[in-house]
């Protein structure tokens, strides 16, 4: 008879060999824990006209902190940001070069790795001030692997080798990319994703020893083909390494989550912008016996910037939440703010105007725009530089804007200088396209149309929940549906246009009014209606945000003088501190007044009525019921109703 080894019987041993062979046994697992901000644009100041959204950048680094704080060697906190800090509040866009104290601000906030936007790279001045004094701080975690400097090579580094610790051990590899761009500044040379992809240094950091964590902070929009591009060229080296994708730029908040943890652990994440919320991705990694990394438990969450829901996440209690340093963040804030005049009052609106609102609606911005505030462009240069167009004696003017030209909402009541540098912070020089024949505007305008906007997008043949799977057939989609649509000329933007009657023949004449940054993008849809045309620019003498200033100080008028709100204070330090006990002493001392005063009106004002109480049961019956309705009952006064149709009248929400 054959012996049989007793361990072969055993359950235990036959579970335990099956789990050996199929590798999915591990021998080390830990959590990790991933901040991420995006498209901040200069907000760092929470919001004003959003009361909701009260934090700030000294609540970020609260936020950080206290996490940072609590974690261990097995269960790290990272915080990333995917670019575009600049360019969007009065504090990036007044300082003398554009984003310089959002860089001295961001240098105070304790940030793992960061990358570079596309707005850190229009104007060489903001170039240079970010490689001399920003990129030099962050001792190699400012990641750019497609970015040159024309004079000195890579504006950062192009990866960063992180050691993970605790018992998981391994590497964290982290890169930097930006999506495709040709519009930057000319001291700056964007190299293209996939020319980079293929380059030795890029294998060479796939190759890095024991890597358990790919990281890719992309300044790219969560469905570019870029990203695409990068999970291949990842994927070709690291199968099944788990790789995150922090992305940006489309202003969107999106997680992708992988359908098979296991064939394909890829996890995308968009976190916004303008600094309304940070994303929040944990998942735990491990080993496996074959020595491949494993991510399981994935979660993923968007937290408002709110105080309280910073503090809440932090885990620290009300009491312990402000620290010292974000104190001290917030008041270099507020100072700056005072110090740019960024409170001083433009004029005032009587409604909202939204840059999210249909075009069809009188609460949108962009028709307040187009066909109010550009066409008084003329007259307003006309008055102030003499003609400014000179060639609009042949032509009817028609006004384009493209659809992210407006970067924030025009709010009833006062408008001061920080919200028109929100509305426009790039104050584009304006250019005019003139002699364009109807027929030709009108073929422009059907390009223009076919653009269909990102909130209007048909998914519903995209049933269940959004895949990476599923990812690459809407972007397989898009592409097709943008190349049969002609949209490559109009380089994938959305545009606005004036809500004028075109005619449809050769000899009615337009000329085009926009913003010079935009006539690349028109000239080419011209060339695309027809190839032949001899169309050209010509500069105008005025600016977008000056055009915008004139307006609102000419017509937006207040009703009477109102005075520039003023900053409220804030503590130098949390509760508790020596430095807050006068201000609480003092506010203790007029409560106790208030009160006071108070109770003796009540007690006054008991006794007056008992007075007139005892008059009436005293007075003759054939005109107790009169006092008594009079004394007892007075009429109530209804008030004035004052009716604002503009400030109460819904507005639709969604781009064109």
């Amino acid at each position: 008879m054959r012996k049989v080894h007793p361990l072969s019987f055993s359950p235990i041993f036959r579970v335990a060999w099956v789990l050996l062979v199929l590798g999915i046994t591990h021998v080390s697992s830990y959590r990790v824990t991933v901040l991420h901000t995006t498209d901040v644009h200069g907000w760092i100041n929470a919001h004003t006209h959003k009361p909701a959204m009260n934090a700030d950048f000294g609540d970020l680094y609260d936020l950080t902190t206290h996490m940072k704080a609590a974690a261990t060697p097995s269960s790290p906190v990272f915080l990333f940001d995917t670019g575009d800090l600049v360019q969007g509040t009065g504090l990036s866009d007044a300082t003398p070069i554009p984003g310089q104290f959002i860089f001295e601000v961001a240098k105070r906030i304790p940030y793992d790795a960061l990358t570079c936007g596309n707005h850190e790279l229009y104007d060489a001045p903001v170039i240079q001030n970010c490689a001399d004094n920003f990129v030099p701080y962050w001792n190699g975690s400012y990641l750019s692997a497609n970015i040159r400097l024309t004079t000195t090579g890579p504006l950062g580094s192009r990866y960063l080798v992180r050691p993970l610790g605790g018992e998981l051990g391994g590497n964290m590899v982290v890169f930097g990319f930006l999506y495709n761009d040709n519009t930057t500044a000319s001291n700056v040379v964007v190299d293209s994703v996939e020319s980079t992809v293929q380059t030795a240094w890029f294998l060479e950091a796939l190759n890095v020893t024991d890597i358990r964590l790919v990281v890719v902070l992309g300044h790219l929009a969560w469905n570019a083909p870029e990203v695409a591009i990068l999970k291949k060229a990842i994927r070709d080296q690291l199968p099944v390494t788990p790789l995150v994708f922090l992305t940006g730029h489309s202003h969107i908040e999106r997680s992708v989550k992988p359908t098979n943890m296991t064939a394909d652990p890829t996890v995308i994440l968009e976190s916004g912008c303008y600094f309304n919320e940070v994303g929040l991705l944990q998942f735990n990694l491990s080993v496996a016996p074959t020595g491949v990394p494993v991510m399981s438990n994935l979660a993923t969450r968007f937290v408002s910037a709110n105080r309280t829901q910073f503090q809440t996440l932090s885990g620290a209690s009300p009491q312990d939440y402000p620290t010292a340093e974000g104190a001290a963040i917030r008041a270099t804030i507020l100072a700056k703010a005072a110090e740019l005049h960024l409170s001083e009052v433009v004029g005032c609106s009587d409604r909202l105007y939204d840059s999210q609102a249909s075009f069809s609606s009188n609460s949108s911005a962009y028709r307040l725009m187009v066909d109010t505030i550009m066409p008084a462009l003329i007259a307003i240069a006309n008055q102030n530089q003499g003609d400014a167009f000179p060639a609009l004696a042949n032509g009817q003017p028609f006004f384009i804007v493209n659809s992210a030209s407006i970067r924030a909402n025009i709010y009833p009541g006062a408008i001061v200088n920080d919200d028109l540098l929100a509305v426009d912070p790039f104050n584009n020089s304006m250019a005019m396209i003139p002699h364009v024949t109807g027929s030709d505007l009108l073929g422009v305008t059907k390009i223009i149309r076919k653009r269909v906007s990102e909130s209007e997008k048909d998914y519903s043949w995209a049933q269940g929940p959004l895949t990476t799977e599923l990812l690459a057939q809407i972007q397989s989609r898009e592409a097709a549906e943008a190349a049969a649509n002609g949209l490559e000329a109009a380089g994938g933007q959305a545009f606005y246009y004036s809500s004028l009657h075109i005619q449809n023949d050769s000899s009615t004449l337009y000329n085009i009014a926009c913003t010079d940054y935009d006539t690349k993008k028109i000239l080419g849809m011209l060339r695309q209606v027809r190839p032949d045309n001899t169309y050209a620019t010509k500069p105008l003498p005025h600016y977008s945000r000056t055009i915008l200033r004139d307006y609102v100080q000419t017509q937006f008028l207040c009703a009477q003088p109102i005075p520039s709100p003023v900053p409220t204070p804030v503590p130098s330090g949390p509760p508790g501190r020596p430095d807050l006990l006068v201000p609480i002493v003092l506010s203790s001392i007029s409560l106790a007044a208030v009160v006071t005063v108070v109770i003796v009106v009540l007690v006054w004002r008991r006794r007056q009525r008992h007075q007139r109480y005892a008059k009436i049961v005293h007075a003759p019956p054939e005109t107790s019921g009169q006092a008594t309705d009079q004394l007892l009952y007075p009429p109530q006064d209804a008030g004035t109703v004052e009716y604002h149709p503009h400030q109460s009248q819904p507005y639709q929400s969604g781009a064109v």
